[in-house]
Formats: C-alpha cells, structure tokens, sequence
C-alpha cells in the first residue's frame, strides 16, 4: 500500500514526489548520509511529515522537531538518527 500523501505549501506530496522536491531531497539524502532507517517500515511518513516541518520552519529549534516529529513512531527507536537528520537536511551543524 502507498502512503496516501500530505499537503504542504498547496502541493500534494507523496513518498514518490520527495525527491522531486528541494526540500524532500534535502531531507532524503540527510536520511542517507546519517544512516537513519533500520527496517524502513515507518521513513516514507518520517520524511514527508519531516519535508512539511522544512517548509513550514525552514530552520527549526530542536524542540520544534521533537513537537512536529511526535507523531511518528518508529518501532526500531532511531529516534536521535531521525532528529540529527533532520537538523542535517535544515542546515543546522550536527554532532557526531
């Protein structure tokens, strides 16, 4: 089944259109670079609700993705990865 999609800036998005996106690709190669998905089962909706946070807040406080992020639950606890990615993608220095 496909994730059914969120809207963002007056676009529909989807898992598939995030790399067409400059935002979602931002975010997907962070994604990359960090190593974030274990099993993978919960990313697409991770990296659309973490694009929609970029476009809203372009350059968040750590607790504003902790707030936008809450809602996503990720069974494998890559919680800190899914966080320093997304500092990553907004340009924010990330600590190793």
């Amino acid at each position: 089944m496909h994730n059914a999609g969120l809207r963002s800036s007056g676009r529909d998005y989807d898992d598939r259109a995030m790399a067409d996106d400059p935002v979602g690709s931002k975010v997907q190669q962070a994604w990359l670079d960090l190593g974030v998905a274990q099993c993978g089962y919960c990313q697409g909706g991770q990296i659309m609700n973490a694009t929609a946070l970029l476009k809203k807040t372009p350059e968040p406080e750590t607790q504003e993705i902790i707030d936008a992020m809450a809602g996503n639950l990720c069974r494998c606890g890559t919680y800190n990865r899914i966080l320093a990615a997304i500092e990553r993608a907004a340009d924010k220095e990330v600590s190793s």
